[in-house]
């Protein structure tokens, strides 16, 4: 998950602000194919979100200036698409160790 991004010069969200709205967002997917075409493997991971927060108008998204500019982002976008290929550490769906 990632948290939206603020743009703008005013200070916030309106109380009616659309949470539930589509917003773009930029994502990896890998596929993997054996000699003879078969799919073996196919995984994807989001990087990040490409739209923030309007602050302007408090009420909607607009296109975000700087994009996959946090290299974090990408490399667990990489992992995430990858696993369980290549094992993520941490992964979001294992279970906490007791």
């Amino acid at each position: 998950t990632r948290k939206p991004a603020l743009q703008g010069a005013g200070q916030g969200v309106s109380a009616d602000f659309n949470w539930a709205a589509a917003v773009a967002a930029a994502s990896i997917q890998i596929t993997m194919y054996d000699m003879n075409l078969e799919k073996v493997f196919m995984g994807r991971g989001g990087i990040e979100l490409t739209d923030a927060v309007d602050t302007r108008s408090g009420t909607g998204f607009v296109r975000r200036r700087d994009i996959l500019g946090n290299e974090d982002f990408i490399d667990e976008g990489i992992a995430l698409a990858l696993h369980p290929l290549i094992k993520m550490e941490g992964w979001p769906g294992t279970p906490p160790k007791e």
